[in-house]
């Protein structure tokens, strides 16, 4: 191809952008969720018509785990249980991610009740042992004050315990973990994930400054490209649920932001699911035989900085694109050129981008059919 595109020399500089530190570590990033299997790959939805089958059966399990959730709600609203007694049995442990929530509740309680604890930062030590994430302390020091047979003392400890815990922590972190527990735990058994790190990756986004292309880029890369619609969904349901909390974790406006952000990584994703079916199917490409996640890792940083291509190229498939004669490099670089070329310009960083990126298309094209020249000459 060109000498852009050879392993060689002098042309190869003026189109190979300067390496960005850091970009080489995609693939040590990767989780090792990447490969970890799906619960239920029967119970999760098959095609639609916005993409292909996939986003349309992602959509279908959203509405089953709706319609979950919802069931789930009106059974914690029931107080009648058989042992009322029981801390464990009257806890609504659906809130709480951590394993064994009910042991941990009983551990709790007798805490208080047999070390006869009356220091809330004593309290407060223990329960950040039981349960180590702050919702979760939260709902669990709630659930204490719904006990009848509390004493006065206790109740006023627990209660001060909960204002200092409100008062000492992040509101938003704070009431969106208890507001999206249940959607993470429905979601995480599905993906056959931990529910804990699908909330804090909620948290995260309703946190983040960060742009779509990249929130969108650290969700393929904790969960795997696979898993990628499913993750999209949870977290539309999820800025749902927060929203229509009786204590949101953010105000109505932040809430129209996270939603239309959520329609921008959309955009990003229909448009890298298009191009990775239209590879797999083109019997050229096909023959590369690049993963989905492969590709997910080529094409999301070059909607940030179109001059990383020659890189993008070089560890692409592990480098075996550019170990291709000159001919086979152009034609494959033709082709995907021409399925990046259609995606919209919205997609990229900043306006400029996807002019870019085009240029450096067209100039490893240009010196790629240069060096196939030269090389029929025999030179």
């Amino acid at each position: 191809m060109t000498e852009a595109i050879t392993s060689s020399s002098t042309p190869v500089d003026s189109v190979r952008p300067g390496r960005a530190p850091g970009n080489t570590g995609h693939k040590s990033i990767l989780s090792a969720n990447l490969h970890k299997p799906l619960a239920n790959d029967s119970s999760i939805p098959a095609r639609t018509a916005d993409d292909d089958g996939t986003i349309v059966t992602a959509e279908k399990f959203l509405a089953s785990v709706d319609e979950l959730s919802a069931l789930v709600a009106g059974l914690n609203n029931r107080r009648s249980r058989e042992r009322s007694n029981d801390f464990y049995a009257t806890a609504e442990v659906y809130e709480l991610l951590e394993d064994d929530p009910g042991a941990r509740l009983d551990a709790l309680w007798r805490i208080l009740r047999v070390s006869g604890i009356n220091n809330i930062a004593l309290l407060l030590q223990q329960l950040k042992a039981l349960f180590p994430d702050v919702s979760d302390r939260l709902v669990a020091l709630r659930q204490m004050l719904r006990q009848r047979n509390l004493a006065e003392t206790e109740r006023e400890l627990i209660e001060q315990a909960i204002a200092t815990l409100i008062e000492s922590e992040n509101p938003k972190h704070l009431k969106s973990g208890i507001n999206v527990a249940l959607k993470a735990r429905l979601f995480g058994k599905a993906l056959n994930l931990s529910p804990a790190i699908i909330r804090e990756s909620y948290r995260h986004f309703i946190e983040s400054d960060e742009t779509e292309r990249e929130i969108y880029l650290h969700w393929v890369l904790m969960f795997g490209g696979s898993r990628r619609h499913m993750v999209i969904n949870f977290m539309e349901s999820a800025v749902l649920a927060d929203m229509n909390a009786s204590d949101p974790g953010c105000s109505a406006a932040e809430f129209g932001d996270l939603l239309g952000r959520l329609t921008q990584i959309k955009i990003i994703r229909s448009s890298d699911h298009l191009f990775i079916k239209c590879a797999s199917n083109d019997q050229f490409i096909g023959q590369f035989a690049i993963s989905e996640d492969q590709w997910l890792l080529f094409l999301l940083p070059l909607l940030k900085a179109g001059d990383l291509l020659y890189q993008q190229l070089e560890q692409l498939a592990g480098g075996v694109i550019m170990r291709q004669p000159t001919r086979r490099k152009v034609s494959f670089v033709q082709k995907i050129f021409k399925l990046i070329a259609a995606f919209p310009a919205q997609i990229y960083d900043c306006c400029d981008q996807q002019e870019i990126l085009h240029q450096h298309f067209i100039t490893l094209i240009d010196h790629g059919y240069s060096q196939e020249m030269v090389e029929n000459r025999g030179y």
